[in-house]
């Protein structure tokens, strides 16, 4: 704190202080402070020699060359000894954690001016004649609203969203191949099925590998990854909900393997209520937190508000009911996790 360095003799404090008028710092090289002397200091200075205290201004009064204490002084006030920010063999940073703004002050604070950090590329490509203002649609359309949503999920690495595309075969292949050079990891969105106009599985079949299609999972069944000039690119299917889900399920799952350490957030967690699976297929439940149990939210992947308040998913077998106060795996959303 901003005051006066001095040597505590305990409580009550000495009365008075013999006030040196030269800043410290300032004085003959390797003096200290004496006993019943005090000196100016400010935060943040380091502590002169032969103190362990220090006086705040508020609480001192000066007449005379004299520092008069309003209250007793004990050994340590107001100051930082060394090692009680961080302390020898304190952790700052894990390798795979993610660096912010807090791990800057404490980086900087000890001494680190550089860290090695993996900043992987990723772009993301919208894919769809719908979309407004996709290359090669038509006029009008419906805006990307599931582009801007994966660029701000991926905040901790350099997301790149690229202009919106239309599902013709001939333009999808163009911006991939355009894509592929100047990212670690793609995403597509969106012509994801396996329909007439649905040609982004189909174009990457032929420029490269397509390791998977799908998956027997209701909601994220469309999700698929393929590898391109040996950039591994992940499907998304075109609709929120699915899109959000795989992105979490696959997407992650590649970005980890990129980074060499996982991403994505599990938890063993207890259900808030009986479920049962009435699908043919495994299926994606949503969750919400309530009272250190999850909640399962309304079924349906065209269901906004179900998506709006849950906080992660898991996948649940056909045809089982588990039951209230049964433990299960599930994956909590990035944003709602920090």
């Amino acid at each position: 704190m901003d005051g006066y360095a001095v040597n505590a003799w305990g409580s009550p404090a000495p009365e008075p202080y013999l006030l040196e008028r030269q800043a410290f710092g300032r004085g003959p090289k390797g003096s200290a402070l004496r006993k019943g002397h005090a000196v100016p200091i400010s935060t943040g200075d380091p502590l002169p020699r032969g103190a362990n205290a220090v006086v705040r201004v508020e609480a001192a009064r000066v007449e005379d060359g004299r520092l008069y204490v309003a209250t007793g002084v004990r050994r340590g006030q107001d100051v930082v000894p060394r090692g009680e920010f961080l302390a020898r063999g304190s952790l700052l940073l894990d390798r795979g954690q993610q660096v912010t703004p807090y791990h800057l002050s404490a980086l900087i604070a000890e001494g680190r001016s550089e860290a090695r950090v993996h900043d992987p590329r990723v772009a993301i490509l919208p894919i769809g004649s719908e979309l407004r203002g996709a290359k090669g649609s038509r006029e009008g359309g419906t805006p990307d609203s599931i582009g801007p949503v994966v660029r701000a999920l991926l905040h901790f690495a350099r997301p790149t969203l690229l202009p919106a595309v239309a599902d013709e075969p001939e333009t999808v292949r163009r911006a991939i191949h355009d894509a592929i050079p100047r990212c670690e990891l793609l995403f597509t969105i969106g012509g994801a099925s396996r329909g007439n106009r649905d040609a982004t599985k189909r174009v990457l079949e032929r420029m490269g590998t397509l390791l998977f299609e799908g998956v027997t999972v209701n909601v994220l069944k469309q999700g698929g990854v393929a590898l391109v000039s040996g950039r591994p690119v992940v499907v998304l299917p075109g609709q929120i909900t699915s899109a959000l889900t795989v992105f979490h399920e696959h997407g992650l799952h590649v970005l980890s393997r990129l980074v060499g350490e996982e991403l994505r957030i599990f938890e063993n967690v207890e259900l808030g209520e009986e479920v049962t699976v009435h699908h043919r297929m495994d299926s994606t439940v949503l969750f919400r937190r309530i009272g250190g149990r999850i909640h399962p939210l309304p079924w349906g992947v065209a269901h906004g508000p179900a998506l709006l308040a849950a906080e992660g998913f898991a996948v649940l077998r056909r045809g089982r009911t588990y039951h209230a106060g049964e433990r299960i795996r599930w994956m909590r959303f990035l944003m709602n996790s920090q």
